[in-house]
C-alpha cells in the first residue's frame, strides 16, 4: 500500500524524526552533565567522574555525549555553560576571546550565529579570512554589500572602514 512505510516504525538506529530535530536541551538534563563530569575552572576542562579522563573534543571541538542509548554531538563549551550555570546556553554558546578551545566559564556566553560572526568581524576588523584572500562584506542599511577580496588583513581593515564611514556621512 502507499503510505504504509511511513508508518512503520523504525529501526533502533533509527530515531523518530521528531526526537532526532529536537535539540541537546531536550535530550539531556544538566543534572545528567552534573552528575557525569566534574569541572575544573582554572583550565576549563570537564573531567568524566568515573574514569578521571579528560572530555576531549574531536573535530571542531565537539564532543559526544551520551545518554540514555544515544549518542549527542554538541560542543564543549555548551555543556561546560550547562554545568556551570545549570541550563543549557540557548540558541549556542560563544566565546568572547574567540578561541574555541578556551573553555574557562568567564569566557563563555549564551550568543546567536550573528553574534558569533560579528564577534569573529570585530577581531578581524570586519574581515573574514577564507580561501581566496580577506573578504570584506559589511552591512550597511541591512543590506550586506560585497566590496571584494583582498591580499592583506590591513587592506581589508582598510576598505570595511572606509565603507563605515561612508555610511555614517
Amino acid at each position: 500500500m502507499v503510505g504504509e512505510v511511513g508508518r512503520q516504525s523504525p529501526s533502533p538506529r533509527q530515531p523518530f524524526t521528531l526526537a532526532a530535530m529536537r535539540s541537546v536541551t531536550a535530550w539531556i538534563p544538566v543534572e545528567h552533565i552534573r552528575d557525569r563530569y566534574d569541572y575544573k575552572p582554572l583550565t576549563g576542562e570537564l573531567v568524566v567522574r568515573r574514569t578521571g579522563n579528560v572530555l576531549k573534543p574531536f573535530n571542531r571541538c565537539q564532543v559526544q555525549l551520551n545518554y540514555r542509548g544515544d549518542r549527542i554531538w554538541t560542543s564543549l563549551g555548551r555543556v561546560v555553560y550547562a554545568w556551570c550555570v545549570g541550563e543549557w546556553p540557548e540558541p549556542t554558546v560563544d566565546h568572547i576571546d574567540r578561541d574555541p578551545w578556551n573553555n574557562r566559564i568567564w569566557n563563555l556566553r549564551p550568543a546567536t550565529a550573528l553574534q558569533q560572526v560579528q564577534n569573529t568581524s570585530v577581531f578581524n576588523g570586519g574581515a573574514h579570512n577564507d580561501k581566496t584572500g580577506w573578504r570584506v562584506r559589511p552591512r550597511i542599511r541591512g543590506e550586506r554589500k560585497n566590496l571584494g577580496t583582498f591580499n592583506t588583513k590591513e587592506e581589508a581593515q582598510a576598505a570595511y572602514a572606509a565603507a563605515l564611514s561612508e555610511r555614517v556621512s
